[in-house]
């Protein structure tokens, strides 16, 4: 316990045992901002998997104009 929240609840809501709905206000807050900081930062699996796609040439994102460009990606 810290504060008005408990960690081992915001702990068990971002490990996804545990509902959002549990939480008071407080916890809900503390929950968002490292619920935020965790999705910012991509799992190894996730950059192997973007970087196999790049590879293959099926990345896709947009340009500085807001055009979609794609990965021409290695044959």
């Amino acid at each position: 316990m810290a504060g008005n929240f408990d960690d081992r609840k915001i702990e068990a809501v971002l490990s996804g045992s545990l509902s959002t709905d549990a939480l008071g206000p407080e916890e809900h807050d503390v929950w968002l901002e490292a619920f935020g900081e965790k999705m910012a930062t991509p799992s190894p699996e996730a950059e192997a998997f973007f970087a196999e796609r790049r590879r293959l040439g099926r990345g896709v994102g947009l340009s500085d104009a807001g055009e979609i460009v794609r990965e021409t990606g290695v044959p």
